[in-house]
């Protein structure tokens, strides 16, 4: 079964010194199945971070905050804290070739578009997150079974189901499960009948509820209680 009745909404830290940006990101980033935090101001947004229990998927940050604060800053604080990797799209008005990015930021999963944020783009960058979400969680395994367990997905379904998960094109899904593209599209196709979504993203975001749900759950505590042992040494 999956886990929990209602399963945890995955976060989405949005910041910007601009309240229509914030309102005109909130509907698209619901109804994409996360819920945004949003934040007006950067000193509010650091004292949220420093609170907050459980790190955002994903976040999208200004590069110019109010009174002059800096949106690197923000980031930097949000990777510090959590001490993992979080995708990060910093937004700007300004031409891209314009923003110079800091180089401790070189090798994080950071990237910056100009402003508005086109719908294209955050779905681009919200799959993103969500795929390198999942293949960094634990609990996926744990995850893509109880979907195909409360679905009553097939064999063939569930392999389909894990393969999207990691992220995997089409055609190197197809060629690793050793069919057609167009039996690919029609084992994809049953698998959202089964699961009554109507997209590829509705799959990727319900196994992140869940893996969000699996993480509060006693099973994921015990795991993480049960010590390291040493393999052969």
């Amino acid at each position: 079964m999956l886990f929990g009745a209602k399963m945890t909404i995955p976060l989405v830290l949005v910041v910007d010194d601009n309240r229509r940006v914030l309102r005109s990101l909130e509907p698209p980033l619901r109804r994409r199945g996360f819920a945004p935090i949003t934040y007006f101001c950067a000193e509010e947004a650091h004292a949220s971070i420093r609170e907050m229990a459980r790190a955002p998927q994903a976040a999208l940050i200004d590069v110019w905050l109010d009174r002059g604060n800096s949106g690197f800053d923000l980031a930097k604080s949000l990777l510090s804290h959590f001490s993992q990797t979080i995708p990060i799209l910093m937004m700007t008005g300004y031409p891209v070739e314009q923003i110079q990015v800091r180089q401790e930021f070189e090798k994080s999963d950071l990237q910056v578009k100009q402003k508005p944020i086109d719908c294209s783009v955050l779905d681009t960058f919200l799959r993103e997150a969500t795929i390198a979400s999942l293949r960094l969680s634990p609990g996926l395994s744990c995850a893509v079974g109880a979907i195909a367990g409360e679905y009553k997905l097939s064999p063939q379904q569930t392999r389909v189901l894990s393969h999207l998960a990691a992220g995997s094109k089409r055609s190197t899904l197809a060629s690793d499960l050793g069919i057609s593209i167009n039996t690919l599209k029609c084992q994809i196709k049953q698998l959202l009948a089964k699961s009554c979504l109507s997209s590829t993203e509705d799959i990727l975001a319900m196994l992140l509820r869940n893996i969000e749900e699996y993480k509060s759950s006693p099973a994921s505590r015990q795991e993480a209680d049960v010590p390291a042992t040493d393999a052969g040494f």
